[in-house]
C-alpha cells in the first residue's frame, strides 16, 4: 500500500518552516564562510534568476539555461530538451502536492515526477512571458505576467484575474486574504472579496515596475523597484523611503527581489552585496570585505533548515547559518594567529596576536600601538580596572585602567628563559604567574611596589610547567602543571599526578564548569579527563578520547560555558561537549580556521564562545533555545527495477507492489536534503530478503542485479557522522517467479516429462543395441590410439623443446631403478675389487663465458651453441648414458663407468669433443667454445653406498664444476669418497672441499692445469 505523499510532504514543509524562522541571518560584524556550487558540481549556467525549494526540499535553480535540482551533491537540469518552453527561467511554484510549477520567458509549465507538463495551445499563458508564481492557501495558482495576472488550476486553462485592470503584472505576495500585485509604477492589493485597490505615484510608489514585493510579519510591506526600496506600514495611505543611512542599491542583475530572513525582517540583494533589515535592529551588508563571494547578489533564499543560499556567479551558501563570525588580518587584526583573550569591564574584546595587542570595539578591530609586536599568551583584567598581559617576552605587560599608560614589569631571572603563559587575580588581588618552565610566581602589590613570589613546594623543588589557573569559589588555587593537577589550599600545596587516575603527560589547559567539576586536557595526544573538585581531593570521573566520539585526542584549549557546555579547540576545529551529546564545528558550519591556537578562549556572559587560531579570531554566538535538532532524514531520488523507471522522490514507505521476473535488476540513487551537513553524511541500507543488516555505503547509488523472486524491502537511512541515524525511507516490491515456476507450469511439466521419458526410453534402449556393437570396435581402436599419444606426451614433457634433450623430470623418473642396480651391485661386491661397470659417474658441463656469445651475436646464435653442444654430446654418449638439460647452458651427463679413472677418462672425452668442435653461429667464421666439467663418482662411498643420494652427487658436481671456474675456466675435475673416510663425507666435502682434499678423504682427479684447485 502506498501512503499519501501530499499529508507526508505538508507535515515536512511546515516542519521545515518552523526551522527556517530560526535563521540567523547575517551577524553584525565578522567574516563569513561560503561554499560555492557551480560547474564542478553539474551547474553549467553561473547567471542565476530565481531560487525556491519544493515540496520534497530540493533547491530548484533558475538560470538562463534551464532550471537546475540540487540534491545535496550535484545539480540535474530541465532545458529545451525535456520539454521546457523556454530555457529561461523567471520564477517557480511549489506545490503541496509535488507538483513544481516553472514559468519561463516563453510559457508556463509544471514539473511532475520528473517529467514537463506544458500547458495547451489555447492556454494563455503557454506561451507568455512570467515573472511570478505565487500558490495561495486554496491551492490555487496565481501568475504574474506581461500581458497582465491570471489564476487556475492544472487541471483547467488559466483565466485573467476578475477586475484585473490591465497592464503587466510583475511581483506577487500574499497577506492572509490579500493578494497584492507590483506593477508598472502602481501597487494593487486585491482583497478576499475580489476589490482592487491600488497605490500610484501619488501614495509613493516610484516611476518604476514594481518587480518584488513582501510582506514581514509585522504587517510592512515592503516594495521594490529598479532603483528604489519603499515600505507601506500597516493601516498607511502611502508608501514611505526605508530607515536612513542605507547604502544605495545600485542597479540590480537580472531580477530585482527580496526575501524574509526568518526573524521578522528580510533582505535585499543588491549590486554592492547582500543588505539585511532586521526587525528592530540596524541594517547589516554583507559584501566582498565580510566574505561574500563576488561581492554582489542577485537573489536570496531561506531553505527550511536556516540556510541561507545567495545567487551571483554561481550559488553560495553561507557555512552554519551565520553562527560563527571570523575576524582576520583582513579586518584590522594585527596578525591571524591569536592568543590570549579577554573581554574588559567596558566591553571591549581584546586579542593578543603574533603581531601584536588589539582590541575589538564598536567600531571593529583595531591595533593597540603601545603593545605592537608584543606577542601576549595571557590576558586578565586586575581589580582596579587594569590589563595585564604576559608571553614571550621578560616582563609583564599593564594597561592602565583608562588604557592610556603601559607600564612593562620585569620578570624575575630565569636560567631557562621561561616564559609566562597563564595568570590569575585572587581574592586578595594579588597575581599569579605560570611560567613554561619555571614554575609559579606570586605577585603582591601589583598596582604598588611589585615584589615577586616564587611558590614552592614544601620538601620538594617547584612546580614546573603552569599551563593554566584557577580560583574557585572556596579560595582555592587550581594549577595544571607539567607533572599533574595542583591545589593550594590554605597555604598548603597539594599535587595528584598519575596515581590519582591523570593520564601520564603534562597538563596543558584547564576548564571548570559551573557545577564544580572541571576537564583537563594534555601536552600529549591523550584526549580529556573530566575530575571533580567539590571534594578535597580531586576525583577522575571519566576519560574522552577519540574512541568516544573526541574529534582529536590532541586539545590545544578549554572553554566551559555559562550553560555548563565543554567547548574544545584542536587541530580539527572547535567541540561542543554538553551532556552525552557532541558536535564538531568545522568549516562547514563556518569556521574559517579549524587549527585552534593554545591558551586562546574566551566566554561572555552571554554564552558567546571566542576562540583564537591560526586563521583569525572565532567567534560562536549565543545560540537561542529551541528544539533539539533532529537527524536528517533520506530519500530515493530515483528508483528502477529493469525497465521501470521512477522519477519522483518516494519519502518515507512506498509499496510498488508486484514486479516481472524479467525487471529484477535493482538500481536506486538517493539522498538527504540536510544541505548543511552535505560534508558529514554518511548512508547506510539493508534490503530485507535478502540482508538483515544495515551496511555502510560509500556513495549514494545502489545496484542488486538478478535478484531472486520474493518478497524485498529496501531501507534506507542517513546519519551525520558518528551520530544517531535520521528517519528510514523505504520501498517495498515482490518479485514475481518466471511463468515456468508457477503452480499451473508444474501439472504441464509433469505431464510433458512423462510422455517424454517413456519414448526416451524406447528410442534410448534401440540405440544402446546398435551402438553396442560400434563400440566394441571403437574402444580397440581408442586404446591403441590412447597408448601412442600418452606415450607422445610423456616423451614431449620430458624434453626440451631446443635442444631435444631429456630434462629434469624424465631423470626423477628414470634414474631411481638405475641408482638402485648400482647400489645392489655394489652390496653384491663389499669386499672385493672393482669390476665392471658398477659405477656411475654425475658429470655437470657448463659453457664457458656463454653470456658473451649472447651479449656479442645475440640470443640466436646462443641457441645454435647450444643445440651444438647437444648434437656432439648425443655422439659421445651411449644409449645407456642420460644428457639432461639442467637449466640454461648447464646439461648434466650420468653415464656407466668402473671407477674414478674410468669416470675421468669419459669426462676428458667429452671435454675434448666440445672444445675441439667448430660451432657454426651464422657468422663468417666458425667459432671455437670452451667448457667447464665438474663430476662426481656414485657410490661417493664404497663401503655407504646409501651414504649419498643422487642429487648429493649432482651437489658434488656441480661443487667442482665451480672450482673449474674459479681456477680459470676449460678444464675438469671430479672427486670420489675413500673407503674408511667415516659418516657425513659428503657434506663435509660440500662445507670445506679443499681440507678433504689434503686429508685425502676423498679422492681427486683434474685435468692437467697450472697449480692447485681454487674451491673457495
Amino acid at each position: 500500500m502506498r501512503i499519501p505523499l501530499l499529508s507526508h510532504l505538508r507535515a515536512l514543509l511546515l516542519a521545515g518552516l518552523a526551522l527556517a524562522l530560526s535563521a540567523s541571518g547575517i551577524p553584525q560584524s565578522g567574516r563569513m564562510v561560503f561554499r560555492s556550487y557551480g560547474p564542478s558540481e553539474g551547474l553549467e549556467h553561473i547567471s542565476l534568476t530565481t531560487l525556491s525549494q519544493d515540496a520534497a526540499g530540493f533547491l530548484w535553480v533558475g538560470t538562463e539555461g534551464g532550471a537546475y535540482r540540487f540534491d545535496g551533491t550535484g545539480f540535474r537540469l530541465w532545458s529545451l530538451p525535456e520539454g521546457l518552453p523556454s530555457a529561461w527561467v523567471r520564477a517557480f511554484g511549489a506545490a503541496p502536492d509535488g507538483r513544481l510549477w516553472i514559468g519561463t520567458r516563453g510559457g508556463l509549465c509544471f514539473l511532475q515526477d520528473g517529467k514537463v507538463q506544458t500547458l495547451g495551445p489555447d492556454d494563455p499563458l503557454a506561451a507568455a512571458q512570467i515573472h511570478q508564481i505565487l500558490l495561495d492557501a486554496q491551492g490555487q495558482v496565481w501568475v504574474a505576467a506581461e500581458s497582465g495576472l491570471f489564476h487556475g488550476r492544472a487541471e483547467a486553462p488559466f483565466r485573467l484575474a476578475e477586475g484585473w485592470p490591465g497592464g503587466p503584472a510583475y511581483a506577487l505576495t500574499q497577506e492572509g486574504p490579500h493578494l497584492w500585485v507590483g506593477g508598472a509604477s502602481v501597487l494593487r492589493r486585491r482583497d478576499g472579496e475580489g476589490a482592487w485597490r491600488s497605490w500610484t505615484v501619488r501614495e509613493g510608489v516610484p516611476a518604476e515596475p514594481v518587480k518584488a514585493l513582501l510582506v514581514t510579519p509585522s504587517g510592512t510591506l515592503w516594495a521594490r523597484t529598479p532603483s528604489h526600496l519603499r515600505q507601506l506600514a500597516p493601516g498607511a495611505g502611502r508608501l514611505g523611503p526605508p530607515p536612513r543611512g542605507l547604502p544605495p542599491l545600485g542597479v540590480a542583475f537580472y531580477e530585482e527581489s527580496l526575501c524574509p530572513d526568518g526573524n521578522g525582517g528580510l533582505f535585499v540583494p543588491t549590486a554592492k552585496g547582500l543588505l539585511q533589515l532586521p526587525a528592530g535592529g540596524p541594517w547589516r551588508l554583507l559584501d566582498e570585505s565580510r566574505g561574500l563571494p563576488s561581492g554582489w547578489a542577485n537573489q536570496t533564499f531561506i531553505d527550511r533548515s536556516g540556510n541561507l543560499w545567495v545567487a551571483s556567479l554561481g550559488l553560495h551558501r553561507l557555512q552554519g547559518k551565520g553562527a560563527w563570525e571570523n575576524i582576520t588580518q583582513l579586518d584590522g587584526l594585527p596578525a591571524d594567529s591569536i592568543w590570549g583573550l579577554l573581554r574588559d569591564r567596558a566591553g571591549v574584546l581584546w586579542a593578543g596576536t603574533s603581531g601584536g595587542l588589539a582590541r575589538l570595539g564598536a567600531k571593529g578591530p583595531e591595533a593597540f600601538p603601545p603593545a605592537a609586536g608584543l606577542v601576549l599568551y595571557a590576558l586578565k583584567e586586575g581589580p582596579d580596572g587594569s590589563i595585564w598581559g604576559a608571553g614571550e617576552h621578560p616582563f609583564l605587560l599593564r594597561i592602565s585602567p583608562d588604557r592610556s599608560r603601559t607600564t612593562r614589569i620585569p620578570l624575575p631571572p630565569s636560567p631557562g628563559l621561561a616564559i609566562a603563559i597563564s595568570l590569575a587575580f585572587d581574592h586578595s588581588g594579588a597575581l599569579w604567574v605560570g611560567t613554561t618552565h619555571d614554575g609559579l610566581w606570586r605577585l603582591t602589590d601589583p598596582t604598588g611596589r611589585a615584589r615577586f613570589q616564587r611558590m614552592e613546594r614544601p620538601g620538594d623543588r617547584s612546580l614546573k610547567a603552569i599551563t593554566a589557573l584557577h580560583e574557585d569559589s572556596r579560595g582555592r588555587l587550581w594549577a595544571a602543571t607539567g607533572e599533574g593537577l595542583a591545589c593550594l589550599d590554605q597555604g598548603r600545596w597539594r599535587l595528584w599526578g598519575r596515581e590519582a587516575g591523570f593520564r601520564p603527560a603534562p597538563l596543558s589547559a584547564l576548564a571548570v564548569l559551573p557545577d564544580g567539576t572541571a576537564w583537563v586536557a594534555y601536552r600529549e595526544p591523550m584526549g580529556l579527563t573530566q575530575v571533580d573538585l567539590r571534594g578535597d581531593a580531586p576525583r577522575v570521573m571519566r576519560q574522552w578520547t577519540r574512541q568516544d566520539g573526541l574529534a582529536s585526542d590532541s586539545v590545544y584549549s578549554l572553554a566551559a560555558d555559562p550553560a555548563g557546555r565543554l567547548w574544545v579547540g584542536g587541530p580539527r576545529g572547535v567541540q561542543r561537549l554538553e551532556g552525552s551529546g557532541h558536535r564538531l564545528f568545522r568549516r562547514e558550519d563556518g569556521l574559517a580556521s579549524t587549527d585552534c591556537n593554545p591558551y586562546s578562549t574566551w566566554v561572555d556572559p552571554d554564552g558567546g564562545i571566542w576562540f583564537g587560531s591560526t586563521g583569525g579570531l572565532l567567534h560562536h554566538h549565543p545560540e537561542p533555545e529551541g528544539p533539539p535538532q533532529s537527524p536528517p532524514g533520506a530519500l530515493f531520488v530515483s528508483f528502477q527495477l529493469g525497465a521501470r523507471h521512477w522519477e519522483r522522490p518516494f519519502l518515507a514507505f512506498e509499496d510498488l507492489g508486484d514486479v516481472r521476473y524479467g525487471d529484477r535488476t535493482l538500481a536506486a540513487h538517493f539522498t538527504s536534503l540536510a544541505f548543511e551537513h552535505e560534508g558529514r553524511l554518511r548512508f547506510q541500507a539493508r534490503l530485507a530478503g535478502l540482508d538483515e543488516d544495515w551496511v555502510d555505503l560509500p556513495t549514494r547509488d545502489l545496484r542488486y542485479p538478478t535478484l531472486p523472486p520474493g518478497p524485498y524491502r529496501l531501507d534506507v537511512r542517513a546519519l551525520i557522522e558518528a551520530h544517531r541515524a535520521g528517519p528510514v525511507a523505504s520501498v517495498a516490491f515482490r518479485i514475481l517467479p518466471p511463468w515456468w515456476r508457477r503452480w499451473w507450469a508444474w501439472s504441464l511439466w509433469g505431464g510433458l516429462a512423462a510422455c517424454t521419458g517413456l519414448a526416451i526410453i524406447r528410442w534410448r534402449v534401440r540405440l544402446l543395441r546398435r551402438r553396442n556393437e560400434e563400440l566394441k570396435t571403437l574402444v580397440y581402436q581408442r586404446t591403441e590410439a590412447l597408448e601412442l599419444s600418452n606415450l607422445a606426451l610423456a616423451t614431449i614433457s620430458t624434453t626440451d623443446p631446443l635442444t631435444g634433450l631429456r630434462n629434469r623430470r624424465y631423470l626423477e623418473g628414470e634414474l631411481p631403478p638405475v641408482l638402485a642396480l648400482v647400489q645392489r651391485a655394489q652390496r653384491d661386491r663389499q669386499g672385493t675389487e672393482r669390476s665392471g661397470e658398477a659405477c656411475l659417474v654425475f658429470a655437470m658441463i657448463d659453457l664457458d663465458h656463454f653470456k658473451r656469445v649472447n651479449d656479442t651475436w645475440s640470443h640466436a646464435a646462443g641457441d645454435l651453441a647450444l643445440k651444438q653442444v647437444a648434437d656432439v654430446l648425443k655422439r659421445e654418449a651411449r644409449e645407456s648414458d642420460f644428457l639432461i638439460r639442467w637449466g640454461g647452458e648447464e646439461i648434466l651427463f650420468v653415464g656407466h663407468t668402473a671407477d674414478l679413472e674410468g669416470a675421468a677418462t669419459v669426462v676428458a672425452r667429452l671435454h675434448q669433443a666440445l672444445r675441439g668442435h667448430p660451432f657454426d653461429l651464422g657468422l663468417p667464421t666458425p667459432v671455437t667454445l670452451t667448457c667447464s666439467i665438474g663430476f662426481s663418482l656414485f657410490p661417493f662411498q664404497p663401503d655407504q653406498p646409501e651414504a649419498a643420494s643422487w642429487e648429493d652427487q649432482v651437489r658434488l658436481a656441480d661443487r667442482c664444476l665451480y672450482a673449474v671456474k674459479r681456477s680459470g675456466r676449460d678444464g675438469w675435475a671430479g672427486v670420489a669418497g675413500q673407503p674408511g673416510a667415516g659418516n657425513a663425507l659428503v657434506q663435509r666435502f660440500d662445507q670445506a672441499p679443499a681440507p678433504c682434499t689434503q686429508s685425502r678423504a676423498v679422492d681427486l682427479r683434474t685435468s692437467p692445469r697450472e697449480g692447485d684447485l681454487t674451491w673457495d
